[in-house]
Protein backbone atom coordinates (compact mmCIF):
# COMPACT_ATOMS: atom_id res chain seq x y z
CA UNK A 1 0.00 0.00 0.00
CA UNK A 2 1.28 3.57 -0.80
CA UNK A 3 1.63 6.01 1.70
CA UNK A 4 1.55 9.92 1.11
CA UNK A 5 0.52 13.10 3.02
CA UNK A 6 -1.81 15.95 2.31
CA UNK A 7 1.19 18.33 1.26
CA UNK A 8 2.57 15.60 -0.88
CA UNK A 9 -0.98 15.25 -1.83
CA UNK A 10 -1.81 18.63 -2.53
CA UNK A 11 1.93 18.81 -4.61
CA UNK A 12 1.50 15.69 -6.73
CA UNK A 13 -1.92 14.45 -6.64
CA UNK A 14 -1.25 12.61 -10.12
CA UNK A 15 1.55 10.36 -8.68
CA UNK A 16 -1.16 9.86 -5.95
CA UNK A 17 -4.08 8.60 -8.78
CA UNK A 18 -1.13 6.42 -10.52
CA UNK A 19 -0.33 4.39 -7.12
CA UNK A 20 -4.17 4.42 -6.87
CA UNK A 21 -4.48 2.59 -10.18
CA UNK A 22 -2.23 -0.48 -8.24
CA UNK A 23 -2.93 -0.12 -5.06
CA UNK A 24 -5.19 2.03 -2.50
CA UNK A 25 -3.42 5.00 -1.49
CA UNK A 26 -3.15 6.00 2.58
CA UNK A 27 -3.54 9.74 2.79
CA UNK A 28 -2.01 10.89 6.14
CA UNK A 29 -2.49 14.07 7.95
CA UNK A 30 0.39 14.74 10.12
CA UNK A 31 1.48 11.02 11.28
CA UNK A 32 -1.88 9.37 11.31
CA UNK A 33 -3.71 7.69 9.09
CA UNK A 34 -6.85 10.08 8.01
CA UNK A 35 -8.25 8.85 4.12
CA UNK A 36 -7.88 5.99 1.36
CA UNK A 37 -8.04 6.72 -2.48
CA UNK A 38 -9.69 4.16 -4.96
CA UNK A 39 -9.44 3.62 -8.10
CA UNK A 40 -12.93 3.17 -9.53
CA UNK A 41 -11.93 0.36 -11.62
CA UNK A 42 -10.99 -1.92 -8.90
CA UNK A 43 -12.82 -4.85 -7.40
CA UNK A 44 -14.50 -4.34 -3.76
CA UNK A 45 -12.85 -7.93 -3.62
CA UNK A 46 -9.12 -6.74 -4.82
CA UNK A 47 -9.26 -3.48 -2.54
CA UNK A 48 -10.57 -5.80 0.42
CA UNK A 49 -7.52 -7.98 -0.48
CA UNK A 50 -5.05 -4.92 -0.47
CA UNK A 51 -6.45 -3.47 2.82
CA UNK A 52 -5.97 -6.46 4.86
CA UNK A 53 -1.99 -5.88 5.67
CA UNK A 54 -2.87 -2.43 6.02
CA UNK A 55 -5.40 -3.59 9.23
CA UNK A 56 -3.28 -5.93 10.54
CA UNK A 57 -0.23 -3.48 10.31
CA UNK A 58 -2.62 -0.74 12.12
CA UNK A 59 -3.46 -3.11 14.63
CA UNK A 60 0.05 -4.05 15.10
CA UNK A 61 1.13 -0.40 14.98
CA UNK A 62 -1.46 0.84 18.06
CA UNK A 63 -0.25 -2.25 20.10
CA UNK A 64 -3.41 -3.74 20.07
CA UNK A 65 -1.93 -7.10 18.30
CA UNK A 66 1.27 -8.34 18.78
CA UNK A 67 2.89 -9.06 14.90
CA UNK A 68 2.43 -12.43 15.08
CA UNK A 69 -1.33 -12.19 16.29
CA UNK A 70 -2.12 -9.73 13.77
CA UNK A 71 -0.91 -11.40 10.70
CA UNK A 72 -2.44 -14.68 12.17
CA UNK A 73 -5.47 -12.76 12.45
CA UNK A 74 -5.51 -11.50 8.71
CA UNK A 75 -4.06 -15.07 7.63
CA UNK A 76 -0.84 -13.90 6.32
CA UNK A 77 2.86 -13.91 7.07
CA UNK A 78 4.47 -11.07 9.52
CA UNK A 79 6.87 -10.13 6.62
CA UNK A 80 3.72 -8.72 4.77
CA UNK A 81 2.99 -6.33 8.12
CA UNK A 82 6.21 -5.11 7.61
CA UNK A 83 6.18 -4.27 4.14
CA UNK A 84 2.88 -2.19 5.23
CA UNK A 85 4.69 -0.41 7.81
CA UNK A 86 7.89 0.67 5.99
CA UNK A 87 6.71 2.93 3.49
CA UNK A 88 4.97 5.40 6.20
CA UNK A 89 8.15 5.30 7.59
CA UNK A 90 7.08 3.24 11.15
CA UNK A 91 10.56 2.06 12.70
CA UNK A 92 10.69 -1.65 14.51
CA UNK A 93 13.07 -1.62 17.72
CA UNK A 94 14.92 -4.52 18.73
CA UNK A 95 14.63 -6.60 21.70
Amino acid sequence: MYATNVRNLKRNPSAALRHAELEPVLILKGNEPNAMLFNLKTSLGDINEQLKPALAASLFKDRVLSLGAAAKNQRFKPVRIYRSLNPVGYRFSGG
